[in-house]
């Protein structure tokens, strides 16, 4: 689109479906991938209007993506969208905002393999630094894209490191086993959570005891945290060839503590 014409239409506040017919932006016109200015221009102007308008409703998520439909698929416009350098935002919100559909969990998941974003990149992109709980749906998608990545590249990525540059290690661990009260997650996270699990006995010397204390374990048998130090101790049991009973203090009660 000639900037002349882009700045007189701005200038005359012009509704952004208008501008998308104005510029011809059809079905030859609507590609991001190959850097296609008047599109990428659009879009700026479409996330301008709606600052201008200070109302998301001027031109909505839903609005936008019923003038591209035609032309470019819902998920691969998403990723699209967060490689073009001043409309993270607008992509951002619209992920948030309509990735509640599993289904649409499974496309965006497809889509950001196809653009080979690692799992590093987009847990910047979903914002996950405070947002690693169990129930947070963008966070279980994080953990599923980090198995289809490492299937799919045959690359053991660090995504432990990724999560412990948030928080805890401990913490981590503890994340891992609430994760294995999902199906489809529980063989993934209980393999992560072994990895680290193996870094503690073997490197850093952890009994069961030092993460006893190190996770406040609960002393009767219920939470992640009991379950976490649980599933520490059989695996501490096995790389010191002891039998589990061997790491346990039983009490009368039915409570424990770990020797």
């Amino acid at each position: 689109m000639d900037n002349l014409v882009y700045r007189g239409l701005k200038l005359t506040n012009q509704y952004s479906t208008h501008l998308f017919i104005v510029a011809r932006l059809g079905e030859a016109g609507v590609k991001i991938d190959d850097n296609n200015p008047a599109f990428i221009q659009w879009l700026h102007y479409v996330s301008k209007y709606r600052a201008l308008k200070g109302d998301e409703l001027a031109f909505s998520e839903v609005k936008l993506l019923e003038v591209l439909e035609k032309n470019m698929s819902e998920a691969k416009l998403f990723v699209s969208l967060t490689k073009v350098p001043g409309l993270e935002n607008l992509a951002q919100s619209m992920i948030f905002k309509r990735s509640w559909s599993s289904h649409r969990h499974k496309l965006l998941n497809e889509a950001w393999l196809k653009s080979k974003e690692s799992p590093a990149n987009l847990f910047e992109i979903l914002k996950l630094e405070q947002r690693v709980e169990i129930y947070d749906v963008n966070s279980l998608e994080w953990m599923r894209y980090t198995r289809m990545y490492m299937k799919e590249t045959e690359c053991l990525f660090p995504g432990t490191n990724v999560l412990s540059s948030k928080t805890t290690e401990q913490s981590v661990a503890v994340l891992f086993q609430k994760h294995q009260e999902v199906d489809d997650l529980k063989a993934f996270a209980e393999k992560l959570q072994n990895q680290l699990f193996d870094k503690w006995i073997n490197q850093y010397k952890f009994k069961p005891t030092k993460l006893e204390v190190m996770i406040d374990a609960p002393m009767i048998r219920s939470g992640p945290r009991f379950t976490t130090l649980e599933a520490y101790t059989i695996r501490f049991a096995e790389l010191h060839e002891k039998t589990v009973m061997e790491c346990y203090n039983w009490r009368p009660n039915g409570n424990w503590t770990v020797t």
